[in-house]
């Protein structure tokens, strides 16, 4: 159950749907902000800010106490998120792309198995508010989980031709804006104390992660073999440490995406921070094999680019106005905050 959950926060990350929220009362759920004129829920955006937090925070409040100046931070990607969610919505209803009735009951259908899967409603709403999640904001997370790929494929379809993604312009495309890189990650906060369950070590602080890339940092200048520096401390698993990455323009975070795009081929990197931890990246050549037997691939990513920026383009059109009390939307109103259902009259 708290594996879906994840999934969905992942997704959510980038962009979410914003559908009216019903099932709690107007008076303990207000409308706290807009975007393009449409209402933002306090549940909604308690959502995505206190999510948000946890990523920055990896679950020490204390954190807080000592960096103040970072909630601003925590607010601006909330707001992002909200303003991608919107333009979601908007381009769906401008190209004609919705869920079909099967695919809502599915959604429906889902939350049940869920629910059954969790052992009933009382562990189902305690996995809902560790999550920060009301049922309705999971309800629309899972319906975005649909809509957007059927937005995206809908724009990539040789029927729309919004996104030309044949195979001559990935090969205009690849040259322009992909690179290969590898890098080395030190994991710091939540991904930090995630790896305690499967090594047994114990949790670093983030201090001592910077102490240790800032090791293997001098050991990189000092002229080691970066590949065998990866192979030795690369906290990223995900990563082939031969092949390294093959990435267009924000597929990655964006502290890393600016390092990674202003390098020269075999250049490296200084230490790099983003919210995974502190990374280290080099830049080596692109080889033709792996384009050739990777083109589909390729072509994902290239498609996922292209529709991220008529998204991120519709979105930067939407206006952003707050609608409630300072106070509402704190960092401690929110924790406090829970959803009282609507009872019949």
């Amino acid at each position: 159950m708290k594996n879906i959950f994840f999934r969905l926060w992942a997704a959510a990350l980038a962009l979410s749907m914003l559908i009216p929220l019903a099932s709690c009362s107007d008076k303990n759920n207000p409308t706290v902000a807009k975007v393009g004129g449409a209402a933002v829920k306090l549940d909604e955006y308690r959502y995505f800010f206190l999510n948000y937090k946890r990523d920055a925070d990896g679950g020490n409040e204390g954190y807080w106490t000592e960096n103040p100046s970072e909630i601003p931070a925590i607010e601006a990607l909330a707001e992002q998120a909200l303003k991608n969610s919107r333009a979601l919505e908007k381009l769906a209803k401008k190209y004609g792309v919705s869920l079909s009735a099967e695919e809502k009951e599915a959604v429906d259908a889902d939350i049940e198995s869920l629910i059954l899967e969790q052992g009933g409603e009382e562990a189902f709403e305690a996995q809902l508010k560790e999550s920060y999640l009301t049922k309705d904001v999971l309800r629309l997370l899972i319906i975005r989980s649909v809509l957007e790929p059927k937005l995206r494929d809908f724009m990539c379809s040789e029927m729309s031709n919004i996104i030309d993604s044949t195979d001559a312009a990935l090969e205009r495309d690849i040259p322009l804006n992909f690179i290969r890189v590898k890098h080395i990650l030190i994991k710091t906060g939540a991904l930090a104390a995630e790896m305690v369950r499967y090594t047994g070590e114990p949790v670093r602080t983030d201090e001592e992660s910077y102490a240790l890339i800032q090791k293997i940092y001098e050991e990189a200048t000092a002229g080691a073999d970066f590949s065998a520096l990866v192979k030795e401390y690369n906290e990223d698993t995900a990563m082939n440490p031969d092949e390294g990455y093959y990435i267009t323009h924000d597929e990655f975070l964006e502290a890393f995406d600016e390092a990674a795009f202003t390098l020269s081929e075999d250049e490296m990197s200084g230490i790099i921070k983003t919210p995974n931890g502190y990374h280290i990246i080099k830049r080596y050549p692109m080889e033709a094999e792996y384009i050739n037997d990777y083109f589909e691939e390729l072509r994902d990513k290239y498609k996922s680019r292209r529709y991220n920026e008529i998204l991120t383009e519709t979105a930067a059109g939407l206006k952003w106005e707050i609608k409630a009390d300072p106070q509402t939307i704190s960092m401690g109103y929110l924790l406090s905050w829970q959803p009282t259902p609507e009872t019949d009259e």
